[in-house]
Formats: structure tokens, C-alpha cells, sequence
């Protein structure tokens, strides 16, 4: 029989044979240790499917060769920063999520699945755009009234210059424009109307 008080050393193949506090699906369950420690004899198990739970030392079965030795697997070596960092937050501190009350059967530490393994999703970094109000508040009259010739905006030619401040800011909001290439668009357009100029890239 197996000492229960003793820590199992890393990558020994065991098996969950639970306590009273174990989920019956998880009872008969191959798996090996990946760490352990002696406060409250908790063990973090790897099961064959690749799930990581923690058992206690009491609801393991060592499971033996034919010769009576220990089996042990073959595993990855650890990270020094998850064993520094081993069952950090739990033991004594009550807050803790992975904590030792065993405050409800189906939350009890036993049988919590700590890191399952899913997909991992890289979102997409939104482009941040630049806030053009200012900017487009500095340009004068003039340059506003080029600027609804050059797109076409659909605001009168006598307006004023609030309405059509709000023209080209609606202009820039409603259709998702890239703003250098647009401003760059309207220079070029203003620079077709003067004779001997060529067009400005932004290549």
C-alpha cells in the first residue's frame, strides 16, 4: 500500500482512485504526476487525454511494472517559472479560486480543471485612426469649399462654413476612408487645376 502522506515524484503514472470527495467520472483514470507538494498532499495530475487537474495524494493509485517498480513516463521538463510558481494563491488563502474549503461538490479542488486546452485566437489589432475633427476644424473656407468640389459633397455652395465643416467630418465617417490617401487625393485634384504641377505620391 502506498504511503499517502508521501509526495510522488514527477512523471510517475498514476491512477485516480478518488475519495469522498471525487466525481465518479474521473474514478479509474490513467494519468502521470507533473508536480506536487507536501502542504495538503495536492498533486497536479496530467491525465492521457492531456487534461490537467489537481487530486489529492489520498485518491491516487501509483500503478506498477510487472516487477513491482513504479512506472514512470516520459515528459517535457518543466518550466522554471511554473515550478517557482507551482500552486501559487492556494493552501491557506481562502480567496483563492483553487483554495481548500470545498465550499461545493461541483467547484471542489479535487476535481477543478485547471488550464483545458483550447485554440488559441489571435484577434486582429484594429487600426487606430487618427482623430481628424481637429485637423479638418483648422482649414479655412476656401480650402473646405475645394475639398466639397473635389468629393462631390452634397452641401450648397453658399453655405457656411459650420455646415460644410460638418459635410467633409460626415464625409470622412460615413465612408471608412483611408485619411492620407484621401487627403493626398484632394491636394492632387486641387494641384490638376494649376498648370505645370504633377501629382503628389505616397509611395
Amino acid at each position: 500500500m502506498d504511503m499517502v502522506e508521501t509526495v510522488l515524484p514527477r512523471a510517475t503514472k498514476v491512477r485516480i482512485a478518488g475519495n469522498n470527495r471525487t466525481r465518479p467520472s474521473l474514478v479509474g483514470q490513467l494519468g502521470y504526476i507533473k508536480s506536487g507538494q507536501s502542504l495538503g498532499g495536492w498533486h497536479e495530475v496530467v491525465l492521457e487525454d492531456g487534461e490537467e487537474l489537481r487530486v489529492q495524494r489520498n485518491a491516487l493509485e501509483v500503478v506498477y511494472d510487472e516487477q513491482g517498480f513504479p512506472i514512470t513516463v516520459d515528459v517535457p521538463p518543466e518550466p522554471k517559472s511554473s515550478q517557482t510558481n507551482n500552486y501559487r494563491g492556494t493552501g491557506r488563502d481562502e480567496n483563492s479560486r483553487l483554495s481548500h474549503d470545498g465550499s461545493t461538490q461541483e467547484d471542489d479542488v479535487s476535481n477543478i480543471r485547471l488550464r483545458q486546452r483550447k485554440p488559441v485566437k489571435l484577434e486582429k489589432k484594429k487600426r487606430k485612426r487618427p482623430k481628424v475633427a481637429a485637423c479638418l476644424s483648422r482649414l479655412n473656407l476656401s480650402s473646405l469649399r475645394r475639398y466639397r468640389k473635389a468629393f462631390n459633397l452634397k452641401v450648397g455652395k453658399d453655405c457656411s462654413k459650420t455646415e460644410l465643416l460638418l459635410a467633409v467630418k460626415q464625409h470622412f465617417s460615413e465612408n471608412d476612408v483611408d485619411e492620407s490617401s484621401t487627403i493626398l487625393e484632394f491636394i492632387n485634384k486641387i494641384c490638376k487645376e494649376e498648370d505645370g504641377v504633377d501629382e503628389i505620391s505616397d509611395k
